[in-house]
């Protein structure tokens, strides 16, 4: 629901795989086809997380499976736990990129509110205690936000670098549709 967000556009209906299905293909993907690197392009995959990912994620480390999971897409920090981030690192993650656009508490509020300062230190304490090092932790920043300047860009670079995290800088774009659209429009 980000003020700049176009998923829901792009895909109204919000539909999860069942985490059998998912798993019985991760399966099949590792032994028949001999693929060890899975790459998880999905903005929403730690909603309803404890009926679709945790289970899933039970069943890949129950089975031994090896594979490395990469997450390209950036993961809505306010929902990593404890037991996610444990899940996570024992099932093979190995490439993560989290959502935080700004440092900013003014503007995070303005855009959507997606996460907080503090929401977004648990989810990296919770990442780092679980085992994953802050190479592997990518963070997506934006620049060009509506009434950003370079000061809030470079504050939110050194936060995060803070943290021990890799910044990913995005230049910012209205996308039509979208509540940034209308008013910048």
């Amino acid at each position: 629901r980000c003020t700049y967000c176009a998923s829901r556009l792009l895909s109204p209906q919000f539909t999860q795989r069942s985490p059998e299905a998912v798993f019985q293909e991760l399966l099949h993907l590792r032994r028949v086809k001999d693929i060890q690197d899975v790459a998880l392009y999905d903005d929403a995959l730690l909603v309803n997380a404890s009926t679709h990912l945790e289970p899933l994620l039970e069943q890949v480390i129950a089975a031994g499976l090896s594979v490395r999971f990469h997450v390209p897409n950036g993961l809505h920090a306010r929902y990593i736990t404890e037991r996610m981030a444990s899940l996570m690192f024992r099932s093979g993650f190995t490439t993560l990129r989290l959502s935080l656009e700004t440092a900013d508490p003014q503007r995070q509020q303005a855009t959507g509110g997606k996460v907080t300062g503090p929401e977004f230190e648990q989810a990296v304490n919770a990442l780092t205690r679980a085992g994953f090092q802050g190479k592997q932790i990518g963070v997506y920043l934006f620049v060009g936000l509506p009434g950003q300047d370079w000061q809030e860009t470079e504050a939110t670079i050194h936060y995060v670098h803070g943290l021990g995290l890799l910044a990913n800088v995005c230049e910012y774009s209205p996308i039509p549709g979208t509540p940034d659209w209308s008013i910048l429009a």
